[in-house]
């Protein structure tokens, strides 16, 4: 008989209310996360019972029978129910305490004839960047090419080059981060351009996510890769909004705003057809193969007086064929889902995940399914009304 062991090092536990704004209503959730293991476990309330049991040991049949009486279900399923949840943490969450890996960076390669370089203004400094690395290159120019500006003396170098199999990024001679693909290494790269942009920002959260609205009030759509995110985010934008971001939304700890990220948006092939009415200039705008998908760029709409505004909610948009619209109020626990399949980063330090989930649980969060844009883009300016 197998005996339940204790998590491994101390945890950080964090509780999640289930309606947004409201406290002690509906079924709660749990956030779990491990200082030596950078990752936040969402655990749902059957998850819940089985951590909360782990606390006290003892053996796991003992759990296996008090799981299936609390849920009303066979000791059969039960066992079953137990044995995957607790074979699955077996590989993060119950995995043995992790040390701390300090990999030296390499040299900077000097700059060569073969070297890409370019300056861009944005915000109130002028960067340049320093390029090594060819696949970089198609990643990052089109996003930037809007804020290219000339400038003989830079206020900040970035230079990027290939080491090894990964992307290394620095900001003048300070290691900024590593990653083995390009597309991840080019988030690092534009987050910091962000953060440098405006010096004294400190960021809450970063999520994969849109962001636009008005002068004055903005909401946040998150949503994973080949969604619809950014042919959305593209209407919404002909009819009338600011665009603050289209791949990052980034959100400032002191004032809970989204900080305005104004690189332009990647638009799949798919989406031309869908969004060439708009933009009559679109069919004809340069091509990019990116990540076995062909691409084209449109510059966003943004107001350059607006550096950040505070959101208005959350809306999770997910485009579906055939669909009558629809849209419906989430629970913080099933808004917390959606990020974490989206894809968000949040520092990771107790306070700073605590901070987080308390701004998560004061913002409402909706989901909006819809076939036509048209449907959906009415619905977006209800809810920044």
């Amino acid at each position: 008989m197998r005996l339940l062991q204790p998590p491994p090092v101390a945890t950080w536990d964090f509780e999640i209310n289930a309606v947004p704004g409201q406290s002690g209503e509906g079924e709660q959730g749990l956030v779990v996360s491990r200082p030596d293991f950078p990752s936040l476990f969402i655990l749902n309330h059957t998850a819940r019972f089985i951590w909360s049991s782990l606390q006290h040991g003892g053996p796991e049949q003992v759990l296996v029978e008090r799981f299936a009486s609390r849920f009303r279900i066979p000791l059969e399923q039960a066992a079953s129910d137990v044995a995957l949840t607790l074979d699955a943490w077996s590989q993060d969450l119950l995995s043995p305490a992790r040390a701390t890996q300090y990999v030296a960076p390499p040299l900077v390669p000097p700059t060569s004839s073969s070297s890409f370089t370019a300056d861009y203004s944005f915000g109130l400094k002028h960067f340049r960047l320093v390029v090594h690395d060819r696949d970089f290159v198609e990643e990052i120019c089109p996003r930037l090419a809007h804020l290219a500006a000339k400038r003989q003396t830079p206020d900040i170098t970035f230079q990027v080059f290939r080491h090894e199999g990964l992307i290394w990024v620095f900001c003048g001679e300070a290691f900024i981060g590593t990653e083995p693909e390009v597309s991840v290494a080019r988030t690092i790269l534009l987050q910091e351009m962000a953060r440098l942009a405006r010096p004294d920002t400190n960021w809450l959260a970063i999520l994969h996510a849109a962001a636009c609205g008005t002068s004055h009030r903005c909401i946040i759509l998150p949503a994973a890769t080949n969604s619809g995110k950014s042919t959305l985010t593209a209407a919404l934008m002909h009819s009338g909004l600011y665009v603050f971001s289209d791949d990052s939304a980034a959100i400032d700890r002191q004032t809970a705003q989204v900080v305005s990220l104004p690189f332009a948006l990647m638009l799949r092939e798919g989406s031309w057809p869908v969004l060439s009415p708009y933009f009559p200039d679109l069919p004809s705008a340069p091509t990019f193969y990116r990540n076995g998908d062909y691409v084209r760029f449109l510059r966003p709409r943004s107001n350059p007086v607006i550096n950040a505004l505070a959101p208005q909610c959350l809306l999770f948009a997910h485009y579906q064929p055939g669909v009558p619209v629809h849209i419906q109020t989430l629970t913080t626990f099933e808004a917390l889902v959606g990020l974490q399949k989206s894809g968000f980063w949040v520092p990771h330090h107790r306070e700073s995940v605590g901070q987080f989930l308390s701004w998560l649980q004061s913002l409402p969060a909706h989901q909006l399914t819809y076939s036509n844009l048209s449907d959906a883009i009415p619905i977006v300016h209800r809810l920044l009304a």
